[in-house]
């Protein structure tokens, strides 16, 4: 079968686009030996959130944008990326977001007049206004 304009096969040889087909049931034999010429050469495959939550909390790290993934029906993983990517395990993950300095001193400041961490936590701190009294008076 002859390809004139060679758009079904530029398409056909990414692997961004084989997660909308089987590579492997290509049937034109010269396509197919393309696409499989191109899959050998990639050398990585595609996952589901569900095969790489076997090991990781994945849907976290794709919604913070630090796992790469696109988005058919469900969203699809390179290999080679769920295994460069780290995924903290264990009590304390979720501490990766950032702080502004004007945050830090805020929780401090919030700490200094007796707030609990889970009280200031709550608060929108630009609005929080506190009273300075002077020191106190012994």
């Amino acid at each position: 079968m002859a390809h004139p304009d060679r758009g079904l096969e530029r398409f056909a040889v990414k692997s961004e686009h084989w997660i909308l087909f089987r590579p492997d049931r290509v049937r034109d034999p010269a396509l197919a030996r393309l696409v499989t010429l191109a899959v050998e050469r990639w050398g990585d495959e595609w996952l589901t959130p569900g095969q790489v939550a076997e090991i990781h909390n994945v849907n976290r790290h794709i919604r913070a944008g630090k796992l790469p993934a696109v988005k058919w029906g469900n969203w699809r993983i390179r290999r080679s990326d769920a295994e460069r990517v780290y995924f903290p395990k264990g009590r304390g993950t979720g501490h990766e977001l950032d702080w502004s300095e004007e945050g830090d001193a805020f929780l401090v400041l919030a700490r200094a007049v007796g707030l609990s961490l889970r009280q200031a936590q709550g608060r929108p701190w630009p609005l929080l206004t506190i009273s300075w009294i002077g020191p106190p008076s012994w």
